[in-house]
C-alpha cells in the first residue's frame, strides 16, 4: 500500500491535521486505530469495505468517519485509491454545523451534512485531478469556501488539558480546572469533538502508549494509570484489535 501525505494551506492548518491519499494496487486488509479527530473521505477508484463489531459496510463516494472506541478493519479492493481529510480534534465543527456526536463510531454519507451537488462536483474534480498536489489545491479551495467558524474556546481548553495530562485525569477534575461543571462541559464537548471527554481521554491515553517504545506490560499499564493489568489488556485489545505483545511485534502502516 502507498500512503501520500500533504499539509493544507496555511489558512487551514489551524483546523486540518493533513490530507492523505491511500493507494492499494493489490487487495488487502488494514487495521485502523481510533483517532482523536473526524475524517472525511472521497473515493477516487475502487472500493473499500470496513468491518466494525462484525458489521461490514461498503464505503460510498464520500463519507465522514466519526470518532471510534474500537479498531476497525478496512478491506481495500484491488486498484483502490481514497483521498482523506483529517481534522484536528474539535475542528471539524468549524465546517460542519450539525452535532458531531451523531456520527460517533459510524461512517455515514457526507451528503447528510453538505449538498449532494457540491460533493459530487468536488468528487468528480478529485477523480480527474492529475496528481496529489492538484487534489490538495482543490480541497483547500473547497474548505476555504465553507468559511470555517471560530473554535469553541472552552472545548479547545478542555482538549489541551486532556492532552497535557496524556488522558489521565478525571472528568470532574477537568471541569473544575475550567471553572465549569461536568454536564454542560460534556454536552458542548460531545457536540463539537464528536465524543465524550472520557472517550477522548481514553484515545489520548492509549495513543500515547502505542507511540512509546515497547516496555513490559506492567510498566505500560502502570504509567497509563492502570492498576489492574487485565483491565489494561482489555482496553488495549479493544483499541488495537490485538494484544500488546502482538501489536508491538508487527509493523504499523497507518
Amino acid at each position: 500500500m502507498e500512503f501520500l501525505r500533504y499539509h493544507p494551506c496555511p489558512q487551514l492548518q489551524p483546523y486540518v491535521a493533513g490530507y492523505m491519499l491511500i493507494r492499494s494496487g493489490e487487495g488487502r486488509v488494514n487495521t485502523v486505530l481510533p483517532a482523536p479527530g473526524i475524517t472525511i473521505s472521497f473515493r477516487i477508484t475502487g472500493n473499500i469495505q470496513h468491518t466494525n463489531r462484525e458489521q461490514v459496510q461498503t464505503l460510498g463516494n464520500y463519507g465522514i468517519s466519526g470518532i471510534r472506541k474500537e479498531a476497525q478493519h478496512m478491506n481495500y479492493h484491488p486498484d483502490t485509491a481514497w483521498f482523506l481529510i483529517t481534522f484536528k480534534p474539535g475542528c471539524a465543527a468549524a465546517f460542519i454545523k450539525s452535532p458531531l456526536h451523531e456520527v460517533n463510531s459510524q461512517v455515514v454519507s457526507l451528503d447528510n451534512f453538505f449538498p449532494e451537488e457540491m460533493l459530487r462536483d468536488l468528487s468528480d474534480q478529485l477523480q480527474a485531478a492529475p496528481d496529489m498536489r492538484a487534489m490538495v489545491a482543490l480541497t483547500d479551495q473547497w474548505l476555504l469556501r465553507l468559511q470555517p467558524s471560530t473554535v469553541d474556546p472552552l472545548v479547545q481548553a478542555a482538549l489541551e488539558t486532556i492532552q497535557q495530562h496524556r488522558g489521565q485525569l478525571r472528568m470532574a477534575e477537568l471541569a473544575s480546572s475550567l471553572y465549569t461543571s461536568k454536564d454542560p462541559l460534556e454536552k458542548r464537548f460531545r457536540a463539537i469533538v464528536g465524543a465524550s471527554p472520557k472517550q477522548y481521554a481514553t484515545i489520548v491515553k492509549l495513543n500515547h502508549i502505542i507511540q512509546q517504545a515497547p516496555k513490559s506490560l506492567t510498566s505500560l499499564a502502570y504509567e497509563a494509570g492502570y492498576f489492574d493489568q487485565s483491565h489494561f489488556i482489555k482496553d488495549f485489545r479493544r483499541f488495537t484489535g490485538t494484544t500488546p505483545h502482538d501489536f508491538f511485534s508487527r509493523k504499523q502502516e497507518w
